[in-house]
């Protein structure tokens, strides 16, 4: 098992590693922020590489727990943004 921190931008992926069972199997943990550029990434840390080759080796999950995963990515990435958009005009919109 390769323990290492990636950084992943695509969240759809991180959307995938997020369900509970590839969390668990793969001891994923995952973290939103923003990089330098602006751009909203995802530090995950565990066994990322088993858990990329899941995806391309199409291993099953629910549609509805994906679904869910991929909402719950999406608004991370909003309110990471929304924030820094505060930060940037002092708290006004």
């Amino acid at each position: 098992m390769s323990e290492k921190e990636t950084v992943l931008e695509d969240w759809s992926i991180v959307a995938f590693c997020s369900l509970p069972e590839i969390q668990k199997k793969y001891h994923l943990e995952i973290t939103p922020f923003q990089q330098v550029t602006g751009r909203i990434a995802f530090r995950v840390s565990g066994d990322v590489e088993s858990a990329i080759n899941a995806i391309y080796a199409n291993k099953k999950v629910g549609v509805n727990d994906y679904m869910r995963t991929l909402r719950s990515v999406r608004n991370a990435i909003f309110t990471l943004r929304t924030l820094r958009t505060s930060e940037n005009t002092g708290g006004k919109k």
